[in-house]
């Protein structure tokens, strides 16, 4: 890849199984949410950022996670659609 080796590290191959093993070993999925649940709980989004997303990027370059997950992940993301750990349930609606 072009990017990794922008990045120093030529041997890295960003495929499709080193994503899903990355998901897996952190616990994220991707799920579909709806109704209230798209609502963003900013407590929630200032502990995620302050203390996961340090733990997931350690290791790399804040523009190397970003840059080689991008082609493999980001871009399939749809607006109805988010990351969660497996055991959070995307749920909408007032009652959920």
């Amino acid at each position: 890849m072009e990017k990794a080796e922008e990045f120093g590290h030529p041997e890295f191959k960003c495929s499709g199984g080193w994503l899903d093993r990355f998901k897996l070993r952190h616990g994220i999925s991707f799920g579909k949410i709806s109704g209230e649940a798209k609502s963003v709980n900013l407590q929630e989004t200032e502990k995620l950022l302050t203390n996961v997303w340090p733990k997931l990027q350690e290791g790399y370059k804040d523009e190397t996670f970003l840059t080689l997950m991008k082609p493999q992940f980001f871009d399939k993301l749809l607006l109805d659609r988010t990351l969660k750990y497996k055991k959070e349930k995307c749920i909408g609606g007032k009652l959920a």
